[in-house]
């Protein structure tokens, strides 16, 4: 039995639901139900009933789930005091220009013992540092339609969740006439350097406004994204928390075409003491 894998095994358990478990650790539903099945045969019985929707434990489900949950954390401890941590803290890396004050202020008050230490950075460059175990977690926005997954084979938990509106220059519009024609003449300006991400949101904007877009301009922050609007030079898709912060635009919802998940990102084979409290946190409170 991998211990690693463990986790699918809880998710299933704690969700009673395959598909939903599998959406969370980030595997198929069908590799969720092989796995669950392997256990189940290495222990010679039925851990879960099954029905055509959901799934919940037996009585030995639910015996194997308590002993087996304690001796993994016992396990998670037994690696953290042999890093040598005294006290517990979370080293999380924050990807981009996130504002995730609210639930992590939330936990600090519940768990005033935990330490966080933040970092910030790029994509890959957090990434490198969770798989050498540099930092535990990554809070970062979702995949998007038309992104390079590069969190694959992570897990992943949702913490928020926002439709994001198309933002543009009041100037823009009367200067081309309209609102389509403003997106036609106009960049994206953007905090994702991903190019599929790009090609999603032209294709988005001429179905809905008839409105192609040739040119992006990316940028690091969004004071950056904010500015470059401001001085009518393009176009933004932002949050709405954002986009209050944005003078003389235009908002649109774009038909809900556009939404942003806030996401932490960790390892499934390294979860340290205080990640884990983490984790049953936002699992709680979202």
């Amino acid at each position: 039995m991998d211990i690693n894998k463990l986790n699918y095994f809880f998710a299933a358990a704690e969700l009673c639901n395959f598909t939903r478990a599998a959406e969370r650790c980030h595997i198929a539903q069908t590799t969720m139900s092989k796995y669950i099945r392997k256990i189940e045969n290495e222990v010679g019985c039925d851990l879960f009933v099954r029905t055509n929707k959901d799934c919940y434990l037996t009585e030995q489900g639910k015996t194997f789930y308590e002993q087996t949950k304690a001796l993994y954390d016992e396990w998670l401890e037994i690696i953290r005091s042999i890093d040598g941590e005294e006290a517990v803290e979370i080293k999380l890396g924050i990807e981009g220009d996130i504002n995730t004050t609210n639930i992590l202020d939330a936990f600090k008050a519940e768990n005033p013992g935990v330490k966080l230490r933040i970092s910030f950075g790029g994509r890959d460059s957090l990434l490198k540092a969770l798989q050498r175990r540099k930092i535990d977690a990554i809070i970062a926005p979702s995949h998007k339609p038309g992104d390079s997954d590069k969190y694959s084979g992570t897990i992943r938990v949702d913490m928020d969740s926002r439709e994001e509106l198309l933002v543009c220059p009041r100037k823009l519009i009367e200067e081309f006439g309209s609102l389509g024609a403003a997106i036609a003449g106009s960049p994206l300006i953007t905090k994702s350097h991903d190019s599929g991400y790009h090609e999603y949101v032209r294709k988005v904007l001429e179905e809905l406004y008839g409105g192609l877009f040739k040119e992006v301009m990316e940028v690091d922050s969004y004071s950056r994204q904010r500015l470059l609007v401001e001085m009518a030079n393009g176009f933004a898709i932002v949050s709405p928390e954002e986009a209050k912060g944005f003078d003389d635009i235009i908002t649109d919802e774009a038909q809900g075409r556009f939404k942003n998940k806030i996401q932490l990102v960790y390892m499934p084979d390294y979860i340290p003491e205080g990640l884990t409290s983490l984790i049953s946190f936002i699992e709680k409170n979202t």
